[in-house]
C-alpha cells in the first residue's frame, strides 16, 4: 500500500517559516552562524510538539526549553521559542511531519538556504519514536553544558542586539526571578486559551506532591467575560464550586473556598501592586485580558496576591492544569466528565502526564449551634406583631480587614415587615459565620423591635434549616418562600446606594 503523500508545503520551507519569530529576533538571515543556530532550535521545538501532539510524551516542549535555559540560552530566546511552542500544540492544522537532518547552505546568490529531511510521524516504527522521545528526556537530564546538535559554543552569540535582559526588581543575585517562573507559567496557559474548548462545569483535578488534597479545576471564559481558572482545593471547596454552579448557596462562592483563583484581565483591572509585580516579572502582556491576576483563596475571604512563598506550589499547579487542560480537548475526554460522578484527575510524574478518575467525596453536612435557650426565654415574653417578618442575608459592598490581613465582605442578615415594608434593624457577621450567627441575628432583632412575628418567610433553604429549631421553640411558623418582595426593594435600595 502506498504511503500517503503530504499536500503542504516542503519540510524546508515549514521550517522557515515556522523559524520566522527567532530569525527575526536574531536579525534576519544575514549572519549564517546565526542562522543555523535558530534553525537547530527551532527544529528542537518543532520535532517535540510533533511527537507531544501525537500523543508520543507529555511535557517534552517544556522539557526542551527548561533544557535550553539550563544550558545558559539567553530568556529571550527562550520565550519565543515557548512563544512558537505553543502556537504549533494549539493550531487547528497539524503537521505530522519530524525532521531528522536540518542541513545549511548558501545558495548561488549567496544566501543562507537549508535543506531538511524527514518523515510523517505515522510512518515511524515504535522503536524510533520512544528513541525520539527519550532524547528529549536527555537533554533535560544533561549536566549544564553547551547541548549538542544545539550549538557547540557559548550562547552570547545568540543574545539579540539591543535586547539584552536586564535584572529586574525581583531577581535574586543569580538572576533567578520567581515572578518570572510564576508570570511565566500562568502566561503558558493564557497562550493555550483552554476556555475556548472548556465550559466552567468541564471540570477536571490536578495533584501536586506532598499534598494530599486534590485540587479541582474549572475554566471561566467560554462566555467571552471573564477569562480564569478556579482552583477549589479539597472536596469541600468543591462542593463550595457545585453550591454556586446549581444555585442552592449563591453566597458559597461569597464565603470564599481554599484554594487559588488564576485569571487574566486588563491592565486598567489591575491595582498598582498587581501592575508592579508583571512588569518586575519581565515578561510583556499584549492585548486585552492578558495580563495575569495571581491570587490565592481562603475560606470566608476575598482573594488577595500571594508571595514569594505561596510560588512553587502555585507554578506547578499552573504546568498540571496546562497539561490537563489540553488532555481535556479530547471530546470523550469532556463528555465523561460528571460533577456527580466520577471526574478525571491529572498528576505529572516526572515528564509523563498521569491520568486518573476520582469521585469528589460528599461536603460534611452543615452543623448549626443548639438554641440559645436564655435568648429564646426573653424574646417569648414580647408580644405578637400583627404581621409577618420576611428575613434573608446579602453580602455589603464594603472590604474589612481581619487580624492576619486577609479581607472579608461582611454578611447583611435583614429582616422587613412582610405588609407593611418596614425594614427593621440589620444584624452584620463575617460571612464565614453565617451559619452559626443565623438564629442568632434573629433573635437580636426580635429584642431591637421588640416584638415576635407568628410567621417569618424565608428563601433559603440553609436559613429555613438553621432557623427551625428556634422557630419551633417560639411558635413561629417558618415559611419558606420562592420570593421575599420586600427584602428585595430593600437590597436593591442599599445596592445602588
Amino acid at each position: 500500500m502506498a504511503k500517503k503523500q503530504w499536500r503542504g508545503p516542503k519540510l524546508s520551507e515549514a521550517l522557515i517559516e515556522f523559524a520566522q519569530p527567532l530569525l527575526r529576533l536574531f536579525g534576519g538571515t544575514d549572519q549564517r552562524e546565526e542562522f543555523e543556530a535558530a534553525l537547530r532550535l527551532s527544529t528542537l521545538v518543532w520535532n517535540a510538539c510533533v511527537l507531544q501532539r501525537a500523543g508520543k510524551g507529555s511535557g517534552l516542549l517544556e522539557l526542551v526549553l527548561q533544557a535550553m535555559e539550563r544550558q545558559g540560552t539567553p530568556p529571550q530566546v527562550v520565550a519565543c521559542l515557548r512563544d512558537m511552542g505553543v502556537r504549533c500544540l494549539t493550531r487547528r492544522e497539524f503537521d505530522a511531519r519530524v525532521m531528522a537532518e536540518v542541513e545549511a547552505f548558501l545558495g548561488p546568490d549567496g544566501a543562507p538556504r537549508v535543506r531538511v529531511h524527514g518523515a510523517n510521524v505515522a510512518d515511524l516504527s515504535e522503536t524510533s519514536l520512544r528513541s525520539m522521545a527519550k532524547s528529549f528526556t536527555d537533554l533535560a537530564h544533561r549536566p549544564a553544558r553547551p547541548a549538542a546538535g544545539v550549538t557547540a559554543k557559548p550562547t552570547d552569540h545568540l543574545r539579540p542586539k539591543r535586547q539584552r535582559a536586564q535584572r529586574t526588581p525581583a531577581q535574586s543575585a543569580s538572576g533567578d526571578s520567581w515572578l518570572a517562573r510564576l508570570f511565566g507559567a500562568a502566561q503558558r496557559v493564557h497562550e493555550i486559551r483552554p476556555w475556548e474548548w472548556l465550559l466552567d462545569r468541564d471540570v477536571f483535578g490536578v495533584r501536586v506532591a506532598d499534598d494530599a488534597e486534590t485540587y479541582w479545576c474549572s475554566v471561566m471564559g467560554a462566555g467571552g467575560e471573564f477569562f480564569g481558572i478556579g482552583v477549589y482545593r479539597g472536596d469541600e471547596s468543591f462542593a463550595a464550586f457545585r453550591a454556586m454552579q446549581d444555585g442552592s448557596d449563591p453566597y458559597a462562592g461569597m464565603c470564599g473556598f481554599d484554594g487559588f483563583l488564576f485569571s487574566f484581565v486588563d491592565r486598567d483591572e489591575l491595582d498598582a501592586q498587581g501592575v508592579k509585580r508583571a512588569k518586575d516579572s519581565g515578561l510583556k502582556f499584549r492585548g486585552s485580558a492578558a495580563w495575569p491576576q495571581l491570587e490565592e483563596v481562603k475560606y470566608g475571604r476575598l482573594p488577595r496576591q500571594f508571595g514569594e512563598e505561596r510560588t512553587p506550589r502555585a507554578t506547578v499547579l499552573l504546568a498540571t492544569i496546562l497539561e490537563g487542560a489540553l488532555a481535556m480537548r479530547d471530546p470523550q475526554l469532556r463528555e465523561s466528565v460528571d460533577l456527580d460522578g466520577e471526574l478525571p484527575v491529572f498528576e505529572l510524574e516526572g515528564t509523563a502526564l498521569r491520568r486518573t478518575f476520582a469521585r469528589p467525596d460528599s461536603p460534611r453536612a452543615k452543623s448549626y449551634p443548639a438554641v440559645d435557650q436564655l435568648a429564646v426565654a426573653r424574646a417569648a415574653r414580647l408580644p405578637r406583631a400583627n404581621e409577618p417578618f420576611e428575613f434573608d442575608v446579602f453580602a455589603i459592598p464594603a472590604r474589612v480587614a481581619d487580624d492576619e490581613g486577609w479581607e472579608y465582605a461582611p454578611v447583611l442578615f435583614m429582616a422587613a415587615g412582610a405588609h407593611s415594608g418596614r425594614p427593621l434593624p440589620p444584624e452584620a457577621a463575617a460571612p464565614e459565620l453565617r451559619l452559626e450567627s443565623c438564629a442568632k441575628n434573629l433573635l437580636a432583632v426580635f429584642g431591637e423591635v421588640g416584638v415576635l412575628p407568628a410567621e417569618l418567610h424565608v428563601q433559603r433553604h440553609w436559613i429555613f434549616d438553621a432557623l427551625k429549631p428556634t422557630a419551633q421553640a417560639l411558635d413561629i411558623k417558618l415559611d419558606l418562600r420562592e420570593e421575599l418582595p420586600v427584602i428585595e426593594r430593600l437590597s436593591n435600595v442599599l445596592s445602588m446606594g
